[in-house]
């Protein structure tokens, strides 16, 4: 978990907590949005927050995956320039060496 997933979910818990200061607020809060229990108003917002966090999550995810694959492609690239390289290093080498063995 990165820097700021840690702090959505401490800026999360710091809301809640919050909440829990205040249940007059809560109550009029929960009765205004249709609930006629303030823990099932409680319940129904961790589940929000808790689904904002995952989905911050899976975004992430998708971004490190995309770039997993960018990455991969890029070494397989290079490794092919390598080879490239290599093989043509080999070529030289080899008519460097029968130009010598010739008198």
């Amino acid at each position: 978990m990165t820097l700021q997933g840690s702090l959505a979910y401490l800026t999360l818990l710091a809301g809640l907590a919050v909440a829990a200061l205040f249940p007059g607020l809560d109550a009029r809060l929960a009765s205004a949005m249709g609930f006629s229990l303030v823990s099932n108003w409680f319940f129904a917002l961790s589940i929000a927050g808790l689904s904002f966090l995952h989905l911050a999550a899976l975004v992430q995810l998708s971004r490190v995956e995309l770039r997993s694959i960018a990455l991969t492609q890029q070494v397989g690239l290079l490794q092919e320039r390598l080879d490239r390289m290599a093989a043509q290093l080999h070529a030289s080498v080899r008519e460097s060496a029968d130009r010598r063995s010739r008198p």
